[in-house]
C-alpha cells in the first residue's frame, strides 16, 4: 500500500502531528522500523490527481481568469471571517462533461455491533458506545468484473467524494490514470483523544488497515460484485489532517499490502 506526502497535512497540521508526538502516552514511536523503505511508484501517473483536487486553482493563460471587480477582502454574511480575492478558475479535470462515462458511485452502511476491531468508544462515555459509519465506492463505468483493479482508500471519505469521483471520471477517461476503484469511508465519529476517529487515525499500528483488509474489501467486493488487486503497487490511501496521519502509517505498517 502506498500514500503520497502531500496528502500529508500542511505546516499547521504538521506541527500539531510534532505536538502529539511529544505529549506522553499519547501516540508512541513504532518500536522498530528496520529497513523498510515505503515506495512511491503506485500511480505515479495519477499524482496528478491528487494535487488537482483543490476545489480552485490559479488561472493559467489557457484558461482565461474570470474578471475581478473586488479582490480585497470582504466580511461574510455572518460578519465573523472574510473572504480574500481574486476569484479562481476550476481545474478543467473537476469540470462535470456530458462527454465522459460516469462511474457507479454506491453508499452504505456499517455498524459497530458487526466490527471485531472497532466495537467502539467515544469521550467521557465508558465502556463499547455503538457507532455507524458511511461508506461509497466508486467504480468507474470503464471496469470489467472480475479483473483485479487498482484502488484507494479515502479517510473522511465522504468530504472527498463529489470532486474526487468527477476528476477519476476524467482522468480515467483520458487514460491519464488506470480504471481505479475509490472507497471513501468515514471514521467512527468523534475527534482527538478518546473518540473513535481518534482510535482508528492517531493509533500508530497496523490496526486500521487491519480493519480496512477484514472488514471493509471483502464486504465491497462481495455485495458490488468487484476484485481488488493484491499488488500492493496497485493499492494507495490518503487523507487530510489525522487522516493524513492514518494514511502514512497504513502504509508505514504494512507496505506489503
Amino acid at each position: 500500500m502506498k500514500t503520497f506526502p502531500f496528502s500529508l497535512a500542511g505546516r499547521h497540521d504538521s506541527t500539531a502531528t510534532h505536538r502529539r508526538f511529544q505529549q506522553p502516552g499519547h501516540w508512541a514511536r513504532p518500536a522498530s522500523c528496520g529497513s523498510r523503505a515505503l515506495t512511491w511508484r503506485f500511480i505515479v501517473r495519477a499524482v496528478s490527481l491528487f494535487i488537482l483536487l483543490a476545489t480552485a486553482r490559479t488561472a493559467t493563460a489557457e484558461i482565461p481568469a474570470v474578471a475581478v471587480t473586488n479582490a480585497s477582502p470582504a466580511r461574510t454574511k455572518d460578519n465573523v471571517e472574510f473572504t480574500i480575492g481574486p476569484i479562481y478558475v476550476n481545474a478543467p479535470e473537476l469540470t462535470l462533461r456530458e462527454d465522459v462515462p460516469k462511474g457507479a458511485v454506491h453508499e452504505f452502511t456499517m455498524s459497530s455491533e458487526d466490527s471485531k476491531i472497532y466495537p467502539g468508544i467515544a469521550k467521557k462515555q465508558p465502556g463499547t458506545v455503538p457507532y455507524k459509519r458511511k461508506v461509497c465506492v466508486y467504480v468507474p463505468h470503464q471496469y470489467v468484473a472480475g479483473t483485479p483493479a487498482p484502488f484507494i482508500v479515502v479517510q473522511d471519505g465522504l468530504g472527498y467524494t463529489n470532486a474526487m469521483v468527477r476528476a477519476l471520471d476524467n482522468l480515467i477517461y483520458e487514460r491519464r490514470v488506470p480504471t481505479m476503484i475509490a472507497i471513501f469511508i468515514n471514521s467512527g465519529g468523534g475527534d482527538a483523544q478518546g473518540s473513535q476517529r481518534g482510535l482508528e487515525y492517531d493509533t500508530v499500528s497496523e490496526q486500521y488497515t487491519t480493519f480496512i483488509e477484514t472488514e471493509v474489501l471483502p464486504r465491497i467486493a462481495k455485495d458490488y460484485k468487484v476484485t481488488f488487486t493484491t499488488d500492493p503497487e496497485g493499492r494507495a490511501t490518503m487523507g487530510g489532517s489525522s487522516g493524513a496521519a492514518c494514511a502514512f502509517t497504513m502504509a508505514w505498517f504494512l507496505p506489503d499490502l
